[in-house]
């Protein structure tokens, strides 16, 4: 009797074992966004400036004499003249990425572009002239992924590429863990999902 309960238990701890070697062993495919990087010299060339366009995601607005300025969501500023109210004219477009915010001060009209802060002259209003640059003025900020259903890996970031200004999917195949809240882990790789902290809405 001693000896089929001892068997049993050996079976069971061998069934145990087999079903643990089993789970680490087991290959997954799935969907992550990876970031899309622009380099910082192509990032920071001066802003330039393009004919009227139409508004596709309109941000922040700023009013200042007879000209509205509203902000095209990480892509620039478009500038109105108003002095008709009923009749608003499109003037110029500002290209300048990862733009949110503006304000403006006299002849100076300072704008984000995503990590940097930038002060353009804009006395000439249809070509406007950068003067001042502050590099790496804020922390990190990212754009929002078009999917935020797909965890973002985030130790694949690689800083010295430049800027992220986007992000694509990327399927991916090793061994997982399974979820964790907030991440998946796969052989040390943590995928976090874009609740993270730093994670901020350009928008």
């Amino acid at each position: 009797m001693k000896k089929i309960f001892y068997l049993k238990w050996v079976a069971i701890v061998t069934l145990l074992f087999v079903m643990s070697c089993n789970k680490d062993n087991d290959t997954y495919k799935y969907e992550a966004m990876v970031p899309v990087y622009m380099s910082f010299d192509e990032f920071r060339q001066p802003p330039k400036s393009s004919p009227a366009r139409n508004i596709k995601q309109s941000g922040k607005i700023y009013f200042k004499d007879n000209y509205i300025f509203i902000n095209e969501v990480n892509e620039g500023i478009h500038v109105i003249d108003n002095a008709n109210p009923s009749n608003p004219v499109k003037l110029v477009f500002y290209e300048i990425t990862g733009n949110v915010d503006i304000a403006i001060r006299g002849d100076i009209l300072f704008a984000d572009s995503y990590i940097d802060l930038i002060a353009l002259d804009i006395s000439d209003l249809l070509n406007p002239l950068e003067i001042g640059r502050i590099e790496n003025a804020f922390p990190e900020v990212l754009p929002l992924p078009a999917d935020a259903r797909l965890p973002i890996a985030y130790n694949l970031f690689d800083r010295s590429k430049g800027v992220i200004v986007d992000w694509e999917i990327k399927t991916f195949r090793d061994k997982g863990y399974g979820w964790w809240p907030g991440m998946w882990r796969t052989q040390g790789r943590f995928l976090m999902i874009t609740g993270n902290p730093l994670m901020k809405k350009h928008g």
